[in-house]
């Protein structure tokens, strides 16, 4: 036998006993969760696995059957376009809904959850126009963007957003690329200077200027996302509704919000796989799409570095994809090498102080001598029993996926959607929720837990293909079972696009969820401002860890740059407040409504560097009494600023002292 017949006859066996090894791989995580002490974990994986067991027996039932997958499938029948009204209607009123309240009322996600299942139905209907509907997906898209960074005063999400707009303030200041001394984004610099040069042609600030353009970059993914579908699968509905699937993925939702440098190179990925797919079936421009993805392959390189090897690792697993499936090969093997040598060939001749610094120290012996659990709990509490609701679009998610895994499976053979499939397959391991989860060295160390964003096409893709197959295996259309199968599909899809919305970025304050405030509110960059204005360049501030990156540290062009530099340090421990040395800035109204993150270190720490100090009154009071011996320096609504008496009278003469009544 030749080797093509061994790794036949093994898929075939695969197939065969995929949906009998699912259950055992769930139960033992499940065990596995129980034995290491993380209790939460697995009972959280329930919701995952029982929707996955169903499918499972889904699949055990499921003849072989040849499923036509560019066969479009019509449910809906209509002469107007009352659909697309409707979708504009709802979509404006979400727009005016905005503009109640200080965070995004309830209701703001159920009339986009509404506009998606508009979507949803004209995707099924006669009249699907792939162009309107990529058009309202787009600008639902971009509503999402908007209506979190255009309506509180600074988001900043994971806060890299905060370093990376003063890194690109630099870069327009000086005009020139950061130095090395700041960070070692030196070595990859285009972000900075695209948000400098986009800057200078809207004649806005770096952060406004960051949020206009974030959306129309980042929504145009969906239409590249759409190309690539409709050329592995060969259908507009499956293309269309994992396109809308790719855009309601809450991961993809919160990097929209958050477009930060390995979002950029995200968006490279998409355009790159676009390129790859396009070029080999379009034999007249091929030269073109090559050259284009070179170009785009250099942009990559230059944008951000931890993206380059991990986008390498799924180019390789789609290559052993298409070599364990026999289906045809897009990824041309000269561009896979190209990519190897230049980003290599980069980090070790231009970028060696990252590769020595950033690289070696995460390859330190200490780090890898023993597998280290992050944090979590023995039990689940009741707050978290609510948040065991937002598994469900995963666990909605994965009944379908696992469908459509288990189909390209059996039926992998001259169908390059199989090839995504099995990509899927191995993606699961980023996606859903297992016990590596907890392993530090895997989530932390070495960033796994990025690699989410960059399968969620893949992931997208086997969700749209399992709705299909689910709705077109099993049963006639137009039968009583068909019209149940899209009954129950209608109200799952419902589901997942409203817990995938709420979910994607929290910071509803009516909703069942404890909401994230990631973000400061006017009142509170007021008092940065003043901090800027009144208080000593090179002054220490004692603050919460959101608040201290805020502030940018002192580096060799500081001063003659005349930008503004303190020594900012993390409130260790409350007790210890009236031995801090300079100025304490504390977020009173973010401490009474949801604490504070204090602590100290960050990669030398094994666990969460961080804790919440919660806004409780013994707390609160605690916190105040070790604070009532300084001098309070600033005050507003939101923020007081607390200086210590033993250096109020070095900051007297430069120092105004500025009250304002709460």
């Amino acid at each position: 036998m030749k080797i093509k017949d061994y790794i036949e006859a093994g898929m075939h066996i695969f197939s065969i006993a995929f949906p009998y090894i699912i259950p055992f791989i769930l139960l033992g995580a499940y065990l596995c969760m129980l034995f290491i002490g993380r209790s939460d974990s697995a009972i959280r994986g329930i919701v995952i696995a029982i929707p996955a067991i169903i499918s499972c027996y889904y699949i055990i039932n499921l003849k072989n059957e040849q499923i036509d997958l560019k066969k479009d499938l019509y449910i809906f029948t209509s002469e107007s376009n009352v659909l697309n009204y409707v979708f504009w209607i709802i979509y404006l009123f979400s727009i005016t809904v905005l503009f109640i309240g200080e965070s995004r009322p309830w209701y703001y996600f159920l009339l986009i959850s509404f506009s998606y299942l508009i979507i949803f139905i004209q995707i099924f209907s006669n009249i699907k126009k792939p162009a309107l509907i990529l058009t309202e997906l787009f600008f639902v898209m971009s509503n999402l963007i908007y209506s979190v960074t255009m309506k509180y005063g600074s988001y900043f999400g994971t806060t890299d957003l905060l370093s990376h707009i003063f890194m690109s303030q630099i870069t327009h200041i000086s005009g020139h690329v950061i130095p090395v001394s700041l960070s070692s984004y030196s070595y990859f610099p285009l972000y900075h200077i695209l948000l400098s040069e986009t800057s200078y042609l809207l004649n806005l600030d770096i952060r406004m200027s960051l949020f206009l353009i974030a959306a129309p970059i980042y929504a145009i993914t969906m239409v590249f996302t759409y190309l690539v579908f409709l050329k592995i699968s060969g259908n507009q509905q499956i293309a269309l509704l994992s396109s809308s699937l790719y855009s309601l993925n809450s991961t993809v939702i919160y990097y929209g919000v958050n477009l930060i440098t390995r979002t950029l190179a995200f968006i490279c990925f998409i355009i790159i796989l676009y390129l790859a797919y396009s070029g080999s079936q379009e034999k007249k421009h091929r030269m073109r799409f090559r050259i284009l993805s070179i170009l785009i392959s250099i942009f990559l390189i230059l944008v951000h570095q931890v993206s380059i090897p991990q986008i390498l690792l799924l180019f390789s697993i789609i290559f052993i994809s298409e070599w364990l499936t026999g289906n045809k090969k897009f990824l041309s093997n000269t561009y896979y090498v190209l990519m190897n040598v230049m980003f290599i060939s980069y980090w070790v001749f231009v970028a060696y102080v990252f590769v020595t610094k950033d690289i070696s120290s995460r390859l330190n012996p200490n780090y890898l001598d023993s597998v280290v659990l992050l944090s979590g709990n023995s039990g689940v509490s009741q707050s978290e029993w609510l948040g065991i609701l937002g598994l469900f679009d995963k666990s909605i998610f994965l009944f379908f996926a696992l469908i459509a895994i288990g189909y390209f499976l059996k039926n992998h053979k001259n169908n390059y959607a199989s090839v995504f499939g099995l990509v899927a397959l191995f993606s699961l391991i980023f996606y859903i929720p297992n016990p590596l989860n907890s392993v530090w060295q895997f989530m932390v160390l070495f960033r796994f837990d990025r690699l989410t964003l960059l399968v969620s096409p893949f992931i997208a893709f086997v969700m749209g293909a399992g709705i299909y197959l689910y709705l077109t295996t099993g049963s006639k259309i137009h039968s009583k079972l068909f019209k149940r199968k899209f009954i129950l599909v209608f109200i799952l899809f419902s589901v997942f696009s409203f817990i995938s919305l709420v979910y994607s970025v929290s910071d509803s304050d009516d909703l069942w969820i404890k909401s994230q405030h990631e973000y400061f509110n006017n009142q509170e960059l007021d008092c940065f401002n003043h901090i800027s204005k009144k208080v000593p360049f090179g002054s220490i501030i004692y603050s919460d860890y959101h608040t201290v990156r805020y502030f940018p540290g002192k580096f060799e062009k500081s001063q003659s740059l005349g930008v503004s530099y303190y020594g900012t340090k993390k409130i260790s421990n409350v007790t210890s407040l009236s031995s801090y040395k300079g100025y304490i800035v504390i977020r009173e109204q973010e401490l009474a409504r949801n604490g504070l993150y204090f602590g100290q270190g960050e990669l030398e720490s094994r666990d969460t560097p961080n804790y919440l100090y919660a806004g409780t009154p013994e707390n609160q009071i605690e916190l105040y009494s070790k604070l009532e011996l300084n001098h309070k320096f600033y005050s507003n609504s939101a923020v007081s600023i607390y200086l210590n008496q033993r250096d109020q009278s070095q900051n007297m003469i430069t120092n105004v002292i500025h009250s304002e009544e709460k």
